[in-house]
């Protein structure tokens, strides 16, 4: 089978989130656990769903919901202004499907929220898909979401490429 379809990853690959998610953790862990962590340490798990790298954080429970909450609101907040696509990333879209190739979306990230990004750096006319965190039971790095993927743009795994 030939290769038909392209799907992408999303934070540090289509879209430059990586300041707006670094200020996101320091607001939420300054505002919730009065303190702070290294870069690294907030850093660490991003790819994964938000929830599981707030584990790292949060001493119970109450307290990542409560982080998810204050990381969630101040994403929310600064979302827009903070995205940016990497250079040249919405030309290289724009000649991939140029020359036949289908593309879709799967991210760690909520669906609704990635999809905003998309539109805001103007990546998402080129983009038949996303799978959001909220679109699948597991998560990456577990194959479903990106066999989902393949599923929703119509193709069969052997023709994909993540």
């Amino acid at each position: 089978m030939a290769l038909t379809t392209i799907l992408l990853d999303n934070d540090g690959t289509l879209v430059d989130t990586y300041n707006m998610i670094l200020e996101s953790f320091k607001h939420a862990t300054q505002e919730v656990l009065g303190k702070q962590f290294s870069e690294a340490e907030y850093m660490a798990k991003v790819g994964q769903p938000l929830a599981t790298q707030m584990l790292d954080f949060a001493r119970n429970a109450e307290e990542q919901q409560r982080l998810l909450k204050a990381y969630r609101s101040h994403n929310e907040a600064t979302h827009d202004q903070l995205i940016r696509a990497f250079p040249g990333i919405v030309d290289e879209l724009a000649a991939l499907r140029a020359e036949g190739f289908e593309m879709g979306v799967v991210t760690s990230k909520m669906h609704a929220l990635a999809w905003r990004g998309l539109q805001v750096v103007g990546a998402a006319p080129y983009l038949g898909c996303l799978i959001g965190a909220d679109d699948c039971a597991k998560h990456k790095p577990d194959p479903a979401p990106i066999l989902l993927g393949c599923e929703r743009m119509g193709a069969q795994p052997e023709e994909c490429v993540y």
